[in-house]
This record gives C-alpha cells, structure tokens and sequence, in this order.
C-alpha cells in the first residue's frame, strides 16, 4: 500500500498503473513524417558569407510564419556539386570557423563543409527506430535524404524524429535526472567570445552554460546559470562582425535561462522543450545550483520500445515495414535491370573448351556481362544474385537463351563449324511450368541442332524440387539437349544425386584443378571423379586450366575436354581466333596465360 506520495507529480494514466494492459498499444509513427522537406542547397564554390544568410533567412521566415520547428531546415545548408549531394554545413560548423581571421566572403563552403556525409535513400528510413539508432550510434543530428542519383531529396533531424514520437515511447515515469549530462561546460559572463568559442570547438560541443559563483562559507564554491551560449548565438553573433576579443559572453547568450528540475518527469521536459522551440534545458536544483544539461540527444536516449507494452504490436509493425521495404527495394532493382536489358546494356562472352583428344575448339560456355552507365562494369557476382531475388531472372535468362542460341545460328552460317554453346539456368527458370516447351521454341527459331545447346547447372539446383527437375531432364535430352552440372564436388551430397539425374557432362570445379600437378589430395579426388565419370558415360571438362602443368597432368589422367584462360579468356564473338571458329586442329600449348589472368578469371567466373 502506498502511504507515502510526496515528490514531484506523476501523471499516471486513467485506470492506475495495474490497469496499464487495459491501454491501446503505441503504434510506430509513419516514418514519412520524420522526412523534412530539402534544406538550401548550394554549390562547394559558394561562400560561407552566402550560406549563412540563407540559414539566417530561412530561420527568420520560419520565426515570422510562426512556423513549427518540425519544419525548420535553415539549421543547415546541402553542399552540391553538378546536383549531387557531397556535403553538409551546420550550426556547428560555425564554432569552426568563428575563430578565423578570414572574412567569410572569402571561405569557399568547399573548406568547411562536414564531408563525407552520412546519408541515406527514403527506403532505407522505412524503420524508424533504425535511423534513430543511426543518429545516436554516429553522434549526428541531421540525415539528409537522397534519390537514387545522390541528389538531395530531404532531411531527418533528430527534431523531426522527436516530433514524430508518441509520448507513449518514452519509458514511463522516468525523471529528468536519469537521462541529463553532468559533465557541463560552463564559462564566465565576463570571458570573451574568443574564449567562449575555442572552448566549444575544442571539446567539440553544441554549447557552453553561462554561471557565476555562489560562494558558501560551509562548502565548496558552486554555480548558478544564468544564460547559454548555443552554435545559433555564435550563427546570429557573426552577422553583426563583434569583436571576438573584447565583447563578453554575457552580452551575446540567451537568457532568462528556462530551467527544469532533476526530478522532472521527461515527456513534461519534452513537452515543454517543443513549446519554447528549444533543444537544451538546463537542470538545476532547488537552490538553484546547476546539476546538468538535457538535450533532445538526451531524450533520445531514454525511448526503449522493447520495455514499452504492446511488444507484439511492435514487432508486427516492425515485420511490416522490412516487408514494404524489401518490396520496395526489389521493384527498384527489377526496374533497374529491366531497364538496363531494355538499353542493350548486357552483352554476351563466350570462353573456349578445348576438345583434348582431337585438338579442336568444339563447344564455349556463354557468360553475361553489365555495363552500366552510371556504375560502370557490374560483376556478374552483383547482379544475378539481385536478378534471383527480384524475379527479373527468367526475363534475364531467356534474354541469353535467344542471344546464345542466335550465335549458334550465325556461327554455323559463317564458317560451317558447329560450335556447341553450354548457357547456365538457375532454379527459377528450371522449375518453370513453361520452361521446355518455351526452350525448344527458341531453338526452332534459331534454327539450330539441339544438340548444340548444354545447360549448365549448379548442384544446388538439384535439391529444389528433385521430381520436377528430373522430369524436366527427361524432356529436354529426349528432345537432343545436353545437361552439365556445374563446379562439381563443392556443392550439396555430390555422389546421391548422380543416381537420380541423367546427365551428359560433369566439369570439375577450378578448385580442384588449380596447382593439380603439385597437390596430391587433389589429384586423388579428380582420379576418382574421371574413373567414375568415365564409367558412368559422362563427359568431363576441367574448369580453371591456366597453367601447362595442369593441361598435362588432367590430359595424362584422361580429362576429355579443358576450359580456362591458358586456352582462351572469355571473349565477344567478334574476337574469337580464326582457327577456334575453322575446326583446324591447334598446336600444342606450351606458353604460360597472359599475365593477369588469374584475377581476370576470377572477376568473370560467377555464375554466369
């Protein structure tokens, strides 16, 4: 039984505390509202002198339209360059460069900009918890919000995201003195502003509290605020062009100071802090000695969701929103892809297999490539992950399928020399309902032989619908269409799934063929999948082949077919050699690859 309620007040909510599952539960605000409109912006040639006036314009405006300060952005101005965003000027910036002897007229935003800046698209402030951890763990308060092409789109501040917070996000029955600074920054109202100011830039603050001394006989001498000096006074102060050395503190800051109490309950600090415009309270005790510093950095620290009721109401609406972000993000990355495939942006490679028995150039494998505009060359590594999770892969892969089988066509045209074209397939297009009768269909209207397509799969692939994928080979070799399954050995339970599936080609993972000659681990695992290839009518191909000591020791073993940089990069059909088009029988390699391959291959073997 509580006989005791003295203290500051409380406000419990109707029903008393034993009723407080009875209470609606908080629900996330809508992170669109955190989202301020876009700051000024201005060019890194424009000068310091300029960007201030906009920020005191701004700021001005707001204050005549008696505008909330939700919707102030004057605190700071965007830095562009050919409109991309490449840096950010705020209040305290000005601590740095108050102290120079340069007028600002003559100081390029360029120099004083904070860069880089942090900052992210709109989708990726869809959880605003997150963006709020964002603001705290990077000791930042403004996010400026861009598009996809960097340029400014917005800003998050953490006024905004305050704003934006019910009250029921701030643990309940929390005090002021649980959550203020204690290491205050103070001065004197006699120092000067050169002091004021070196003193906030060296300790990197937002703002110093003006004292004085109340001397007690009984103890130690403590202080009384009387004022603040905050980076807005210095912002205002500039304009006026004081002299730094001889105007005092007391005859710039802001007072009458609005004090609180250590025992304050926070979402009245809060409450009031909103309605005076403010962003730091100074705390003070009855006898009106200062104890600490509150700041809306500081009301940020107290919001803990976790402890809030309707725990289970949160995490619905936080799966909701990764949801919509997710969704968001994969429409935009198929639209990116479908664009790129619309602008003939992806092109084919076609790497060489050397038939080893007869010396000859017989079949190459497709591989894709992405040059983009914007970003330049796109590893394959990048984008098809990205076309897999997006669903743009099946558009993607029957884009490959027409292209590779159309250079059949014109290959066979050209030189009379059918070259056989193994092309990779992902899951997604294997376990298409259509996926056969829609392959055959572009076969017949490039007008090859069947035989000289081979899809290449990976193992995983197998393990996704093992009945389905194994009907679906049936189909497509009884209709004269080569299986191969890919990087052979580094997949999922190798050896059971070779009793399921009938294929035509298993090609040995360049893992296992790198430095063959020299690893006798290995040699002992590629002796036994040749042996058993061999006896279950198999065709072998060694992946990686860039030195002739590997060539030699896979052609002593009995490897049929090689494919690697020693015999050919992968290259575009126009840069194919002659004699890998004429079927002519090619010398004996005894040359070591161009030198850089190694990471060449590496940068193009992924996936396609």
């Amino acid at each position: 039984m509580f006989t005791d309620l003295s203290g500051p007040t409380v406000l419990v909510p109707t029903g008393s505390m034993a009723n407080d599952q009875e209470l609606p539960p908080p629900v996330l605000p809508d992170h669109e509202g955190a989202i301020l409109p876009v700051p000024p912006t201005l060019p890194t040639t424009a000068s310091l002198e300029a960007a201030l006036e906009v920020m005191r314009s701004s700021l001005r405006e707001a204050r005549d339209a008696s505008t909330d300060e939700e919707q102030l952005t004057g605190n700071c101005v965007l830095v562009v360059e050919g409109q991309q965003l490449v840096g950010i000027l705020t209040e305290r910036d000005a601590v740095r460069w108050a102290l120079s002897d340069l007028p600002p007229n003559q100081i390029r935003l360029g120099a004083v900009m904070t860069h880089p800046v942090i900052c992210r698209q709109r989708h990726e402030c869809l959880d605003i918890l997150a963006t709020m951890s964002l603001l705290r763990r990077q000791r930042i308060r403004h996010l400026p919000i861009v598009d996809e092409w960097n340029h400014p789109a917005g800003i998050v501040t953490i006024t905004s995201l305050n704003r934006v917070l019910k009250e029921t996000f701030f643990l309940r029955f929390r005090q002021a003195v649980e959550v203020m600074s204690t290491a205050v920054v103070t001065v004197r109202p006699q120092d000067t502003l050169r002091h004021a100011i070196q003193t906030m830039a060296l300790r990197g603050i937002s703002c110093v509290v003006v004292t004085e001394l109340i001397t007690s006989r009984r103890g130690p001498s403590r202080e009384r605020p009387i004022g603040i000096l905050t980076e807005r006074d210095i912002l205002q102060m500039r304009r006026f062009a004081l002299s730094l050395s001889t105007t005092q503190v007391d005859e710039v800051m802001s007072a009458p100071l609005a004090c609180i109490h250590p025992a304050d309950d926070l979402a009245a600090v809060r409450d009031r802090m909103q309605k005076l415009r403010i962003r730091r309270m100074v705390v003070a005790n009855d006898a009106g000695e200062l104890v600490g510093l509150i700041t809306e950095s500081n009301l940020m620290q107290s919001i803990d969701p976790v402890d809030l009721y309707g725990v289970y109401e949160i995490l619905q609406r936080q799966v909701s929103i990764l949801r919509e972000g997710q969704f968001q993000l994969l429409s935009r990355q198929r639209f990116d892809l479908s664009r790129a495939l619309a602008n003939r942006e992806f092109r084919l490679v076609y790497q060489p297999l050397l038939n080893l028995g007869q010396g000859k150039i017989r079949s190459a494998e497709a591989l894709i490539r992405w040059t983009s505009p914007q970003h330049g060359t796109v590893p394959p590594c990048d984008f098809i992950p990205l076309a897999e999770h997006s669903g743009f892969i099946v558009e993607l892969g029957d884009w490959i399928l027409e292209t590779a089988c159309q250079q059949i066509q014109q290959w066979m045209q050209a030189d009379g020399q059918a070259i056989q074209i193994a092309v990779n397939v992902t899951a997604h297009q294997l376990l298409e309902p259509q996926f056969v009768a829609k392959l055959l269909g572009i076969v017949e209207r490039a007008g090859i032989p069947p035989a000289l397509l081979k899809l290449e799969l990976t193992e995983s692939v197998l393990v996704e619908n093992t009945m389905a994928t194994a009907l679906c080979f049936q189909e497509l070799q009884k209709q004269g269409i080569q299986i191969a399954i890919d990087d052979f050995g580094t997949g999922y339970a190798s050896l059971s799934y070779l009793q399921h599936f009938s294929f035509d080609t298993l090609k040995v993972d360049q893992s296992f063929v790198r430095g063959i000659h020299n690893n006798p681990k290995a040699q002992v695992i590629v002796h036994s999948v040749l042996d058993m290839a061999e006896n279950m009518g198999f065709e072998t191909v060694a992946e990686g082949v860039e030195d002739p000591e590997e060539l030699q020791w896979l052609r002593n073993a009995g490897c049929q077919v090689i494919q690697g940089y020693l015999i050919g990069k992968p290259l575009p059909p126009a840069q194919w050699r002659p004699e890998w088009l004429s079927g002519a029988v090619l010398p004996p390699i005894g040359a070591a690859t161009d030198s850089g391959g190694r990471e060449d291959r590496q940068a193009s073997s992924p996936g396609r």
